[in-house]
């Protein structure tokens, strides 16, 4: 029904070589189009063309060229609809995504064609609508899930490339240096599900990332070593050995070629998404609020770099390319040396406002000829 070919055009002195898609749609009419600068990689562009296919297949492909261009307020509305059918109505209800398509949709250009959107007009409204100050975080959300709509759409084909992909967002330049003390550890893992306990424990003791976590498989175990795949770099990870603890911690093997198998399908591992829920109504229950699950690395980097771990072991551990990360836990140094600075001026300050002991009398040596002479008898 449709192929796949290659096109070039000419920028300058240099040839960038795109993939594009020829196919004819459910009225017999010839389409070709390039789909997105994502096609450079023919995989990519054979995928696309898969799912143009099984749309018109269905009868519910909407061809770019058709209409008029679609606004930003249609293209969120059929991200909702397919966010619903992919999680489920209840999934849906509880998350957060909801509210923050809502915020979206009292954007000023919410009924503008969504082809011509521009990033500053995005960030703009990021920056009056959040705060300028506000965390990355908070200001990163709203963007990311407008990008995931407007990819969405060039996917089923409803715009041929996503006008804000070019957002980027200014770095937070503030540190977060916050860890877990004992009594909070202790209770998360009261108040945490059977196996998101075990992904807090296997995090905290293995200083991985959660998605490294969720991910282990069972063939990365022996009897000594846990070798974990590190995604983030797409390499192997620092072998950890298996300590009594983090083999206690480990669930017991099941079906699946994961140690957290997905409920639902255990080919695949758990979501994010239901251990990010599991993690937020633990805290909520404990009364824990302002720590997050990955400042439980920054509690293992803390207590081996007051340690004496060397920056080398830690960075490997973090899977940090550098130690230059590993210097942001540096204040727990500091805070050390000021003890030491108190326990070493401790003795000196007692000795000066402790009362004068008596101290022995030492003879003093008298030369001969300075002895005074006996008077005779």
């Amino acid at each position: 029904m449709g192929r796949v070919f290659r096109r070039s055009w000419d920028k300058g002195k240099k040839t960038t070589p795109y993939y594009s898609l020829e196919y004819r749609d459910q009225h017999g009419k010839k389409h070709s189009h390039l789909a997105t600068p994502r096609t450079r990689d023919r995989q990519v562009a054979s995928d696309l063309l898969r799912v143009i296919e099984n749309e018109i297949a269905r009868g519910t492909y909407r061809p770019p060229s058709a209409g008029s261009e679609p606004t930003v307020r249609e293209l969120l509305e059929e991200y909702e609809a397919y966010r619903r059918k992919r999680d489920g109505e209840e999934t849906w209800a509880d998350g957060s995504d909801r509210y923050q398509l809502d915020r979206i949709r009292k954007a000023p250009w919410i009924d503008h064609a969504a082809a011509s959107l521009k990033p500053g007009a995005v960030l703009k409204w990021i920056d009056d609508t959040i705060g300028a100050k506000a965390s990355k975080s908070a200001r990163r959300y709203p963007a990311t899930l407008l990008k995931a709509a407007l990819n969405r759409a060039v996917v089923t084909g409803r715009l041929e490339h996503n006008p804000i992909a070019s957002l980027r967002l200014p770095a937070s330049k503030a540190i977060r240096t916050v860890t877990w003390d004992d009594r909070e550890y202790r209770a998360l893992l009261a108040a945490l599900p059977a196996w998101a306990r075990h992904v807090a424990e296997i995090a905290r003791l293995t200083l991985l990332r959660e998605r490294d976590v969720l991910e282990l498989r069972w063939d990365q175990l022996d009897e000594t070593y846990l070798r974990p795949w590190i995604r983030k770099g797409r390499k192997d990870g620092l072998p950890r050995r298996l300590t009594p603890e983090l083999r206690a911690a480990l669930p017991s093997r099941g079906k699946s070629p994961y140690l957290f198998p997905h409920p639902d399908s255990p080919r695949r591992p758990r979501s994010r998404h239901s251990f990010t829920w599991a993690m937020r109504s633990a805290k909520k229950k404990a009364g824990i609020a302002g720590k997050h699950f990955h400042d439980l690395r920054a509690t293992g980097a803390t207590a081996l770099l007051s340690a004496g771990v060397p920056d080398r072991l830690i960075a490997a551990l973090l899977d940090h390319a550098d130690t230059s990360l590993v210097q942001r836990y540096a204040h727990v140094l500091q805070e050390r040396a000021d003890e030491a600075a108190a326990l070493l001026g401790r003795p000196a300050a007692m000795a000066r406002n402790s009362p004068q002991m008596p101290q022995e009398r030492k003879k003093s040596r008298v030369r001969p000829e300075s002895r005074p002479k006996r008077s005779a008898p």
